[in-house]
C-alpha cells in the first residue's frame, strides 16, 4: 500500500501514541473526510520495564511506517531515517503528535520550512518553561532542564505553524512562549469502545458474581497517580459491601508497585479485588460495568496531572 503512493500525500503523521492501534482511529477519520495520510510510527518503546513493540497494522489503518526511535525521552528523541520518509511523501502538513519544545519538533519544522510544508505538534505539556521555577524544584538538573528547553523554544518557535494543546494550561503557556497560534482540542474517546450498554452491564457483572457498590480504576500504577491514597480511602470502608477492579500489575516492576500490593494484602483489600487485563479496547467493557471510576492523581514539583482520558472514556 505504500508502495503505490507515487504523488504528494496531504498529511504525514509522526505519532508514538499509534504504536496502540486503538490511538489510530482519528486518522481514519482524516481518510473518511478525503486527505491522504501516512502514519509514522516507533518500531517499539522504552521502558522501565523493558521494551514494547507497537501493535502490529490492523487492515484499516492509513498506511503505516515504523521507524527505530533514538531515546526513551520524548525531549530529544527523533525517528530515524524521518527526513528520507519526508522527502519520499512530501506532505503538506507534518502532524507531530509531541511537544513542539524537542529535537523532533526542530528536525521536521526545518524540513517543512526548507520544502513549504507546514508543522503542527500535539502537546500535553501544562507545566511552565521556568527557570527559576524549575530550579527551585530540582536544583541544578532543574536548572540544566529549563535551559535546554528555553534554547528549544527559541529554536522551534519560528518552524511551527501550530500547536495543538490537550488543556487550559498548555493553551496559556504556548500562548505566552509567542507560538503563532495555539488550539485547544481536548482528548476525545472513541464510542465504538466507550458507551453505556445496560444490558452488557447486567450480564457482565452477573458472570463475573459482582453486588454492591464497584469501584474501577485503570491505570499506570506509579506515585504520582495516586493509587495509596485510593487503597487508604477504601480500607475505612470495609464495613461497606462493594468490589475494586483494576489493571493487573507487576508488583516487582518498581519500589511502589511493591508498596501498593502490600497495602493491598496488608488491608485486607485483596479480598475485595479483581485484577484484570484488557487491552484499551477492552477496558471500555469494564468501565461499562463499574459503578465509579477512581482517579487519584498527586501533584510534584514535577508533575501536575494533563488531562485524564479515562475520566472522557
Amino acid at each position: 500500500m505504500i508502495n503505490d503512493i507515487d504523488k504528494p500525500i496531504d498529511i504525514l503523521v509522526a505519532s508514538t501514541a499509534c504504536h496502540t492501534a486503538i490511538n489510530r482511529s482519528v486518522y481514519k477519520d482524516f481518510i473518511d473526510s478525503g486527505f491522504s495520510v501516512v502514519l509514522v510510527v516507533p518500531t517499539k518503546l522504552f521502558f522501565p520495564s523493558g521494551d514494547v513493540f507497537s501493535e502490529p497494522a490492523e487492515s484499516d489503518d492509513p498506511p503505516i511506517i515504523f521507524l527505530d526511535i533514538t531515546s526513551i525521552n520524548s525531549r530529544v528523541s527523533r525517528f530515524k531515517n524521518i527526513y528520507q520518509i519526508l522527502n519520499k511523501f512530501k506532505p503538506r502538513i507534518v502532524l507531530l503528535d509531541n511537544d513542539p519544545v524537542s529535537i523532533s519538533a526542530f528536525q521536521m519544522g526545518l524540513w517543512a520550512k526548507v520544502n513549504k510544508a507546514r508543522l503542527f505538534c500535539i502537546s500535553c505539556e501544562n507545566m511552565p518553561f521556568s527557570i527559576y521555577s524549575s530550579t527551585r524544584n530540582r536544583g541544578i538538573k532543574g536548572f540544566a532542564s529549563a535551559l535546554f528547553k528555553r534554547v528549544l523554544i527559541v529554536i522551534t518557535r519560528p518552524l511551527v505553524h501550530c500547536v495543538f494543546t490537550i488543556n487550559n494550561e498548555g493553551t496559556d503557556i504556548f500562548k505566552k512562549e509567542l507560538f503563532k497560534k495555539v488550539v485547544k482540542i481536548p482528548l476525545g474517546f472513541d464510542s465504538k469502545y466507550f458507551s453505556m450498554d445496560q444490558n452488557m452491564r447486567l450480564a457482565k457483572r452477573e458472570e463475573m458474581k459482582l453486588s454492591g457498590c464497584v469501584f474501577g480504576y485503570f491505570g499506570r500504577i506509579s506515585r504520582e497517580k495516586g493509587v495509596h491514597v485510593l487503597l487508604s480511602a477504601l480500607e475505612k470502608m470495609l464495613d461497606y459491601e462493594w468490589t475494586l477492579i483494576m489493571d493487573e500489575f507487576d508488583v516487582y516492576k518498581n519500589n511502589y508497585g511493591s508498596e501498593v500490593f502490600k497495602i493491598i494484602v496488608d488491608s485486607k483489600i485483596i479480598n475485595r479485588t479483581i485484577f484484570i487485563n484488557p487491552s484499551h479496547k477492552e477496558i471500555g467493557g469494564y468501565i461499562n460495568i463499574v459503578d465509579a471510576v477512581m482517579m487519584p492523581s498527586i501533584t510534584t514539583p514535577t508533575w501536575i496531572e494533563q488531562y485524564g482520558r479515562v475520566a472522557a472514556e
